[in-house]
């Protein structure tokens, strides 16, 4: 018949239409999968599964304004993606603050070293640098004291000098507030009883918390080593009944964790600490005392960015925007391009949208 063949034609030819379209719906989804793919910190980020009950976390970066030619020179494995550049340059610092906002961070935490040591003329210009733009843009700091490398008395007087010396030049303005309200500083690795002390002089001006890495926190303490004090007391008497950890006995003089592996993150009395991945061994420390966390692709910081949240802190503290030589930095580099900034503005956005719907 002759309309048969008529029907027949029109039939194959909406065939043809409806397998070109569908043909069509899975190249476009199969391009968008690849280019959602290929983009590692959206993918690594929507691993993370926030709870619209997400607490009120503000996040804050640690700094490092001390890098000139002698510093770059010490070995290190990744380069910042603008080249080895000079803390003392304002532009510069200006911009690493403006990249530090746009990544979503509240506050930043600068290095403070004593003012005798030889690096303090290049960290002085970064922090007068720093708190300028700080102000400008509208966004806060506060500090790490590190005299770390010196031992007790003159640690002591070193660290006193250091918070004589910003409250001197008026750095403490914009000084972001801990948990309990008070301003915030941090004194990096005091040990107990010089922990203690700072807390006596300076606890009622400010929050003082301690950042200090250790290899076990759940390791137990004897009460011996357990210093006497209002603070430590109930340690002291549940130590001679029971098992104390070094957890415990730390975080009841302010300490909080530096750093640590994924599986031994802890909440610190609102604090919990971030690390993208950490390797000093070209350092040469001895005893080498830290381990290395690889950083895989990112998925090290996003798990850490999950443990973090699960823990429900009121501070997350990232270990670092340019820490380069114990590989911590994740401001842009060479090696991973924008990867870990884009993580870290993506992951905070969900933070607070998860908080915006929780209200």
């Amino acid at each position: 018949m002759p309309g048969s063949g008529c029907r027949e034609d029109g039939l194959k030819r909406r065939s043809c239409i409806l397998a070109a379209a569908v043909l069509g719906v899975l190249a476009a989804a199969a391009l968008a999968f690849s280019l959602w793919w290929c983009e590692p910190s959206r993918r690594l980020v929507r691993a993370v599964d926030l709870h619209a009950t997400a607490p009120d976390v503000r996040f804050g970066v640690y700094f490092y304004p001390w890098y000139d030619k002698g510093r770059w020179a010490v070995p290190r494995r990744h380069t910042p993606l603008r080249g080895e550049y000079d803390s003392t340059d304002p532009g510069l610092i200006a911009a690493q603050m403006d990249e530090i906002r746009s990544a979503g961070f509240d506050y930043v935490i600068i290095e403070m070293v004593p003012p005798d040591d030889h690096a303090f003329g290049v960290v002085e210009k970064g922090i007068e640098a720093a708190v300028a733009r700080l102000r400008e843009i509208g966004m806060e700091w506060t500090f790490l004291i590190d005299a770390a490398f010196l031992l007790a008395p003159e640690r002591t007087a070193k660290i006193h000098d250091m918070m004589a010396y910003i409250e001197k030049r008026g750095w403490t303005d914009g000084l972001t507030d801990g948990p309990t309200g008070r301003d915030l500083l941090l004194v990096f690795a005091p040990d107990a009883h010089e922990a203690d002390l700072l807390l006596d002089r300076y606890g009622g001006r400010y929050e003082l918390r301690f950042p200090n890495f250790h290899p076990r926190w759940s390791m137990a303490v004897d009460e011996e080593i357990i210093i006497p004090g209002p603070r430590t007391g109930r340690l002291r008497e549940k130590a001679r009944t029971g098992r104390v950890s070094i957890y415990e006995y730390l975080k009841a003089l302010g300490f909080i964790a530096f750093w640590t592996e994924t599986g031994q993150m802890r909440l610190f009395d609102g604090f919990v600490s971030v690390v993208p991945g950490y390797d000093d061994t070209l350092l040469e420390r001895t005893p080498q005392v830290a381990p290395i966390v690889g950083r895989r692709e990112g998925r090290t910081y996003a798990e850490q960015l999950e443990r973090a949240m699960a823990l429900g802190p009121e501070h997350v503290l990232v270990y670092s925007w340019n820490e380069y030589l114990e590989a911590t930095a994740i401001e842009p580099t060479r090696e991973f391009g924008r990867l870990y900034v884009d993580m870290t503005r993506r992951f905070i956005e969900r933070v607070r949208s998860a908080r915006a719907q929780a209200h």
